[in-house]
């Protein structure tokens, strides 16, 4: 791993390691037993010993390679996508004009407003399309 910049979490294992070492050093010996393998890690690691077990499970799981989850993540489908860009937008002003307005928005109130608007689409269809559970 020469060359390579470890990062701030990584370093922090990395001193870690120094001080339980030193604590090693300085007390003579090892501070816990050899045979308890899993537990000098944590302890060395300040780490819990259930995360050493679940790695190392999963470790053993995976054919000795482990993967970090990625950063970047499955988006959600949009929750409209049958409905054009335009009757979106027009939904979406009538909304925030009824805000304005300081009217109570709800599916009803809404759907009232589109009609009034020739926007024609009934209560349930978008509930469904904009607000699906």
């Amino acid at each position: 791993m020469k060359g390579k910049t470890l990062s701030s979490q990584s370093q922090d294992l990395v001193l870690s390691l120094l001080n339980y070492f030193q604590q090693e050093k300085d007390n003579g010996g090892p501070l816990l037993p050899l045979l308890a393998v899993q537990e000098r890690v944590a302890q060395a690691l300040s780490i819990s010993l259930s995360t050493v077990t679940r790695i190392q499970r999963r470790l053993s799981s995976n054919d000795n390679v482990l993967r970090s989850p990625g950063k970047k993540r499955p988006r959600k489908k949009s929750k409209t996508t049958d409905l054009s860009d335009a009757v979106r937008h027009n939904i979406r002003d009538t909304v925030y004009q009824m805000y304005s307005e300081k009217k109570h928005v709800t599916i009803a109130n809404l759907n009232k407003t589109l009609k009034r608007k020739s926007l024609l689409l009934s209560a349930i269809a978008l509930y469904k399309e904009c607000c699906p559970p």
